[in-house]
C-alpha cells in the first residue's frame, strides 16, 4: 500500500513538473530529442527562450539556468542577458548553476554544484566554483568501468535498483555490500518519465 501511495504521489509531482518544463518549451526554449530534465531544475522565464539543450542530455535535479545577470541593475539600471547552449550528450550535475553566455561542448560533464561561467570544451569534465576542467570524459569512464568490471565495488542492474521502495533486508544487503562506500548501477532503468521530445 505504501509503495502505491508513493508511486501515485511521484506521478502527480512528475505531471506537474512536466507542465512547467513544457511551458518553457512553448515560450521558445529548445529541447532536443531524448533529453532528461529531472524535477527541481529551474529555468529563467522570460529569458528561457535563450536556452538550448541538445539531444541525449541529462539535467540532474536542482540545476539553475540563469540567462540574465541583474547584478548591476541597482547601479546602472542595466542587466546582461545571454544564451546558454548545451550541446548533445551532456550531463549537468545536481545543483549546478549555468550563467549567461556559455556553451557546453558535446559529450561533456558538469560536476555537481559547479558554477559554469565560461565555455566548456567538448568531451571534458568540469567542476568547482568557478568550474574548471578536471579530466576528459573518456578517461573518467574507463576508470569507473574498470572498477565495476574488476568486481572491486558491487554492481546492480538499473532496472532492479531505481523507482522502488526497498525492504529493510534489501537495504541492509546493499549497505553491507557497499562497505567501501560506493557501488555502480548498469543499464537503462527504462523509466522515461522525465524525458522530453522522445
Amino acid at each position: 500500500m505504501l509503495h502505491r501511495l508513493i508511486r501515485l504521489w511521484n506521478r502527480f509531482s512528475i505531471w506537474k513538473y512536466r507542465r512547467y518544463v513544457n511551458s518553457q518549451i512553448k515560450s521558445g526554449m529548445y529541447v532536443g530529442k531524448n533529453v532528461q530534465i529531472t524535477p527541481g531544475v529551474k529555468f529563467d522565464p522570460p529569458h528561457s527562450f535563450l536556452t538550448s539543450i541538445g539531444d541525449n542530455c541529462i539535467i540532474a535535479p536542482d540545476v539553475r539556468f540563469l540567462n540574465h545577470d541583474a547584478s548591476l541593475f541597482n547601479f546602472g539600471n542595466i542587466a546582461k542577458i545571454g544564451k546558454i547552449d548545451i550541446k548533445e550528450n551532456c550531463f549537468i550535475g545536481t545543483g549546478s548553476v549555468l550563467l549567461p553566455g556559455i556553451t557546453i561542448g558535446p559529450n561533456s560533464v558538469v560536476a555537481a554544484h559547479s558554477v559554469v561561467v565560461k565555455d566548456v570544451e567538448e568531451n571534458t569534465i568540469v567542476g568547482g566554483n568557478p568550474a574548471k576542467p578536471i579530466k576528459k570524459v573518456s578517461e573518467f569512464l574507463e576508470d569507473n568501468k574498470k572498477l565495476s568490471r574488476d568486481g572491486v565495488f558491487p554492481t546492480y542492474n538499473s532496472d532492479e535498483f531505481y523507482d522502488r521502495v526497498y525492504s529493510r533486508e534489501y537495504q541492509k544487503k546493499v549497505m553491507k555490500e557497499m562497505k567501501d562506500k560506493i557501488g555502480f548501477t548498469e543499464g537503462d532503468d527504462q523509466d522515461h518519465t522525465y524525458h522530453f521530445n522522445v
